[in-house]
């Protein structure tokens, strides 16, 4: 049995992000796992406080670099979410990241009888795993951004929590899988997601147990979750 962490929806380069408060304990239990897993949203590409997408890139590409070399012995998987999930940003992963403990998908990773995947897609009623990578965007009005920060900073994005309740996400996530996942199933166990930024461990649904890594936002709890491929 091998010892890994997961973590998504850092959010990073964002203005509302805290993904800060958490990098110390991202490098202490890197330092420990032989496997962590960057389940979705680690950068934002479309909410980033840097003026262009190609400064977003490169700090992304930096802050990869970096987590990953200096880890040697632990093995890195890396999915994309709704924020990143760019066709340049996926260019560069496959030409500027190609370290033997790193690998990436767009939708998901299988690690034993876990199954690690963002959760938009199936939210979304889509198929898990299969994913349309964007084509670049422009960066959304300042306005929006800054009513964004005002939301956060009153605390009312935590009305999410009304929204995204864990059960109704959880049985469409397991809807979802249902319909797509087919005999690829037949052997997981736990499911672990992020995108809904509501933390929680250990949900019984059907057939499997569900766990829920929240968001690096500020306001709202994060987990750093320990796992295994029993």
């Amino acid at each position: 049995m091998k010892k890994g962490y997961v973590i998504s929806d850092l959010h990073l380069f964002t203005d509302r992000s805290n993904a800060a408060d958490y990098e110390e304990g991202i490098h202490e239990a890197c330092g420990q796992a032989e496997f962590f897993v960057l389940n979705g949203d680690i950068f934002d590409f479309w909410w980033s406080a840097f003026p262009s997408t190609e400064e977003t890139l490169d700090a992304a590409s930096e802050w990869l670099q970096k987590l990953v070399s200096r880890h040697p012995h632990c093995q890195f998987h890396y999915i994309m979410g709704n924020h990143d999930d760019l066709e340049v940003w996926a260019q560069r992963l496959k030409n500027n990241l190609d370290q033997l403990n790193f690998n990436w998908s767009p939708t998901h990773i299988t690690i034993g009888s876990s199954l690690f995947l963002h959760g938009d897609l199936p939210l979304g009623g889509k198929n898990p795993f299969k994913r349309s990578l964007r084509n670049e965007k422009p960066p959304p009005p300042k306005f929006l951004n800054s009513l964004y920060n005002g939301i956060v900073a009153l605390r009312a994005h935590r009305l999410a929590d009304l929204i995204n309740q864990k059960r109704l996400c959880v049985g469409r996530i397991h809807k979802a899988l249902e319909k797509y996942g087919q005999n690829g199933m037949k052997d997981i166990k736990d499911i672990y997601f992020g995108h809904t930024h509501t933390a929680f461990t250990d949900y019984e649904y059907g057939d499997y147990i569900f766990h829920n890594t929240g968001g690096a936002i500020k306001g709202v709890k994060k987990h750093i979750l320990a796992t295994s491929n029993e």
